[in-house]
């Protein structure tokens, strides 16, 4: 059978790359060709906007008025977004990448349910498999009915 999984976002979280190689192998192992959606973005509204502007507004301050010099000036757009260099894995990030490279079968980035749908349509899979169980938690998933596979067509 041909199977998707459907996960959080692979960057930096231990356990849920931990926990979708060990659902990969195991289902690569009971004879199944799998691959993981890589589901990136979150939707941009109002309240994320502000909140980016205002952290921008800050790294700025501290930065050049108070003279902290750990506060980086980035992207407060990029995917993940943290001025603290303090905060930067530098090394482990890098590994994890290749790791994630090396170990996973992915689908190119989709950004969007539309993303989705659109995947679904071109890739025809047998079966969706949802987990961890975060990706029923609203603050961690972009679109949480997705993980219910609302961007797949209703079927009788």
């Amino acid at each position: 059978m041909k199977l998707a999984i459907i996960t959080q976002p692979l960057f930096d979280n231990y356990g849920g790359i931990l926990q979708c190689y060990a659902l990969q192998t195991i289902l690569q192992r009971m004879g199944h060709e799998v691959i993981v959606l890589r589901r990136y973005g979150m939707p941009l509204n109002t309240w994320i906007f502000l909140l980016r502007c205002v952290s921008f507004l800050k790294c700025i301050i501290r930065r050049y008025l108070l003279g902290q010099k750990q506060w980086a000036i980035i992207n407060p757009w990029a995917l993940w977004y943290v001025p603290d260099k303090s905060k930067w894995l530098y090394g482990s990030r890098r590994l994890l990448a290749q790791f994630i490279d090396k170990h996973f079968q992915q689908s190119s980035p989709l950004t969007s349910t539309d993303d989705m749908a659109r995947w679904a349509n071109t890739h025809p899979c047998d079966a969706f498999v949802v987990g961890s169980d975060q990706v029923w938690r609203g603050a961690y998933n972009a679109d949480v009915t997705e993980s219910f596979c609302s961007f797949l067509p209703d079927t009788d």
